[in-house]
């Protein structure tokens, strides 16, 4: 599945894929299979939060960055 994320990011986005986004979309999208859409962990570790939501709002504005 991650192989196929990459090809369809690296096809739909290819005038954005030189910004290495694929690497900030992989860590919010692991983040949040394992700890929020399937919860396959419990997300009680504060520090871990904090930098994930900071990785969330980082990422998110390099994606909107790159309209």
């Amino acid at each position: 599945m991650l192989f196929l994320s990459r090809m369809v990011y690296k096809n739909r986005f290819a005038d954005v894929s030189q910004a290495d986004l694929f690497s900030a979309i992989d860590a919010i999208y692991s983040f949040r299979n394992e700890y929020i859409a399937h919860q396959d962990r419990e997300l009680s570790d504060i520090e871990l939060a904090k930098k994930a939501l900071i990785q969330w709002a980082s990422g998110l504005h390099r994606i909107w960055s790159c309209r």
